[in-house]
């Protein structure tokens, strides 16, 4: 009989990402990196090295700017939805 992966279906693992992340439950998201993980911005002005200083950006800056998150792992989906969110807000 062949034993059963202890391995994570990685399918599984970043759809439960993309849930979590839905609900604005940062914690749960930020479960999944190492404990060295580094955050960087697009433009080099904020580098977090761990989780924890990870969390400690969404908490100072996304948290208040972004009211809503909608996220889906088909980028078609995606873009039709913030096509029509925008459509909706004129």
């Amino acid at each position: 009989m062949a034993e059963e992966s202890t391995t994570p279906d990685p399918v599984e693992v970043v759809s439960g990402l993309f849930e979590a992340a839905d609900r604005g439950d940062w914690d749960a998201v930020l479960s999944a990196y190492a404990p060295y993980a580094v955050l960087e911005t697009a433009d080099g002005v904020f580098d977090a090295v761990s989780p924890a200083r990870m969390r400690g950006f969404w908490d100072e800056w996304v948290d208040g700017r972004i009211t809503r998150l909608i996220t889906r792992p088909d980028i078609d989906e995606a873009r039709a939805i913030a096509e029509r969110l925008a459509e909706e807000r004129g």
